[in-house]
């Protein structure tokens, strides 16, 4: 399962404002070259997975951040599929 990387791609730099590059070089330097083999895009718009979020019962959760958070999360998920060669279709 590689979700952490796809995710770092989203929450750190689409959502947070890391560069791109600099989660690309962790990334390099971490996995050393290691990808899946499948990517598996769920693309849903922000309102529903807030939803989903905010039933969450483990405590973590992005209530306090706003829409243009999570478009911007979407978005760098949307990139990185691109990038890695994801179907988006």
């Amino acid at each position: 399962m590689d979700r952490f990387t796809d995710a770092t791609y989203a929450y750190q730099s689409g959502g947070s404002g890391v560069a791109w590059d600099e989660v690309a070089s962790l990334e390099q330097w971490v996995q050393r070259g290691l990808s899946p083999d499948l990517t598996v895009l769920f693309d849903v718009s922000p309102e529903v997975g807030r939803a989903a979020g905010a039933r969450r019962q483990d405590g973590r959760s992005f209530r306090g951040e706003e829409q243009a958070y999570f478009q911007r999360v979407r978005q760098a998920y949307l990139r990185r599929a691109r990038r890695t060669g994801t179907n988006t279709s």
